[in-house]
């Protein structure tokens, strides 16, 4: 996963929402988790 894509994203989220780094970071193992199995990011969750 790119490391900037994401900090973009959270970044980006921050903005659009207050949402905890716990928060993300769950968010961020779905994302994983999607990528692993083959399913697109913007399908996971």
């Amino acid at each position: 996963m790119d490391l900037y894509k994401l900090l973009g994203a959270y970044i980006h989220r921050e903005q659009a929402e207050t949402g905890s780094l716990e928060e993300f970071a769950c968010e961020m193992q779905k994302a994983e988790q999607a990528e692993l199995t083959g399913i697109p990011g913007s399908m996971a969750g």
